[in-house]
């Protein structure tokens, strides 16, 4: 530390060559440079101040959010969404979206608050119920074949009976989509087992088409048999399922 009488002693060059070691400002006359020095030394009772440049620099505390990015979204909040919300928030997870708002509800809330009471991931190797939708009747038979499932029927029989493998609980049909459409159209009742001569010899039926699992059916107002319409030929062939109006499904598969 530098005392105060000799600082008063320093001359002009002597002040800007402290100053300047210090990194105070040299600027000013000599009294100016000497009151800064004086200043630097003796203002402060705890001792000489440390320069800008050897102060340690201080970070401004970082403010971490606490609030996971993930977060679960509140039992309320989830019963609140739309069905649609529900199957892409289960597609983001990748959940299983079979099934009615309530299943959705309650898939997604065991997914965010797991009890101990786990549901079976149906989803382990297994094609979801919109993929099995989607497949050819060659896709099906396909897939019937690795599984030593038998692949006669209409594309419908097919479906169902896959689904079936693959879902046995599907039987509960709260998550069918099924809309009646206004087209009543005549057909010749005929068989895919049936021959022409059969097939021209039935009398002619009015079919009610039916929207089922995004898949168009035709169902016999007088019998209930199921008809399913192959694009190859645009005819309408009766499988050997029936409309289970009670339960707006077909059965006999």
């Amino acid at each position: 530390m530098v005392s105060k009488s000799d600082i008063s002693k320093l001359k002009k060059g002597d002040a800007i060559s402290l100053l300047s070691k210090l990194n105070l400002p040299t600027s000013g006359n000599r009294p100016e440079l000497l009151d800064r020095i004086r200043t630097y030394y003796h203002a402060s009772p705890d001792g000489p101040k440390a320069s800008k440049a050897q102060q340690v620099k201080k970070t401004k505390p970082v403010t971490t959010n606490t609030t996971p990015i993930n977060s679960a979204p509140s039992k309320s909040s989830i019963q609140l969404m739309k069905k649609g919300n529900l199957i892409e928030l289960c597609n983001k997870l990748s959940l299983s979206t079979n099934g009615n708002k309530p299943d959705l509800v309650s898939r997604l809330e065991e997914h965010y608050r797991p009890t101990n009471n786990k549901s079976i991931n149906l989803n382990n190797g297994v094609p979801t119920k919109t993929a099995v939708r989607q497949m050819s009747k060659d896709e099906l038979k396909t897939n019937l074949s690795k599984n030593n499932l038998s692949i006669s029927g209409s594309r419908l029989e097919l479906f169902n009976r896959l689904e079936n493998f693959y879902r046995p609980v599907a039987r509960v049909l709260d998550d069918i989509d099924v809309e009646t459409s206004n087209d009543d159209i005549d057909v010749e009742t005929s068989s895919e087992d049936d021959g022409p001569a059969e097939a021209a010899a039935e009398k002619e039926t009015i079919l009610q088409i039916i929207e089922y699992n995004d898949y168009k059916i035709g169902v016999c107002q007088d019998s209930g048999s199921i008809h399913e319409l192959d694009e190859s030929d645009g005819e309408w062939y009766r499988t050997k399922l029936v409309w289970d109006y009670e339960k707006a499904c077909p059965c006999g598969f």
